[in-house]
Parts: C-alpha cells; structure tokens; sequence
C-alpha cells in the first residue's frame, strides 16, 4: 500500500496537487481527521486480541494447536504496522500539515494502508472462526 503510494504520487502528484489546492476544508472535518486512523488502530487492537484469545471453549484448542506461534507472530506484525501507520497521521494533524497536499497524501496512503491491516485482522477472525468449528466437531 505504502509503495503504491508512493508510485501514485510520483506518477499523479502534479495533477492531484493542483485539484487538491481548489479544495477548501471545513475546519470541523480537519479537527475531528485523526479519529479515523485512531479508531482503526483500536479496532486491530480490540479484535485482535480476540483472535488470539477467543471464547473460553476453544482457548485450549487455539492454544495446543502447533501454529500458534505463527499466528501470534502474524498478530504481532499486524499491531506494530497499525502502531506505525497511525503515528504519521497523529503527526500529521498535531503538526496542521493536513491542509498541505504532500502530507494529506501521506495522511490517506497511511489510513489505507490501516484499513487493509484491519481487513487482514477480520478476514484472520473469520477464518479462525471456521477452523475452530471444524476442530471442535473432530474432537
């Protein structure tokens, strides 16, 4: 996400910054910006603990299983990403750089990109959901 950004502001910049510049911004819509990476963030966060630790009954089944590791490694990167993209957009609005196209740019690649962390983080959700219902009827 972040490198396809990057390719799209080099390639598209000049044009987008010349739209960008004609948009006047509701000072409301500036000051309330952060809450939407803040809110992804927290959401990874809340789900994500969930798909390590779901409910009590398949604890132990998640648990046992040979690959937790893995899948706690996988929720590991997924939190440090949703940490590190989140920093850039509180920067940016601490800063007032929102109303700049260059940093408004990299405001929205950062919360794209935290979006596609929560879709992983949701679609890892479901998928243990599906395995912990077929596992349960093995056992």
């Amino acid at each position: 996400m972040i490198l396809a950004g990057g390719i799209g502001f080099l390639c598209f910049g000049e044009v987008l910054s010349s739209s960008f510049n004609r948009i006047r911004f509701n000072e409301g819509a500036l000051t309330w910006m952060p809450l939407l990476p803040v809110t992804i963030c927290c959401w990874v966060l809340k789900e994500g603990v969930s798909v390590l630790f779901p409910q009590e009954k398949d604890l132990k089944i998640l648990h046992e299983w040979p690959d937790y590791k893995k899948l706690k490694v996988h929720f590991n990167v997924g939190v440090v990403f949703c940490v590190l993209l989140t920093a850039p957009c509180l920067f940016i609005w601490l800063f007032n750089k929102l109303e700049s196209f260059e940093w408004a740019w990299i405001f929205c690649v950062c919360v794209i990109a935290l979006l596609a962390d929560a879709y992983s983080v949701y679609s890892a959700k479901i998928e243990l959901k599906s395995v912990l219902v077929r596992a349960s009827k093995i056992i």
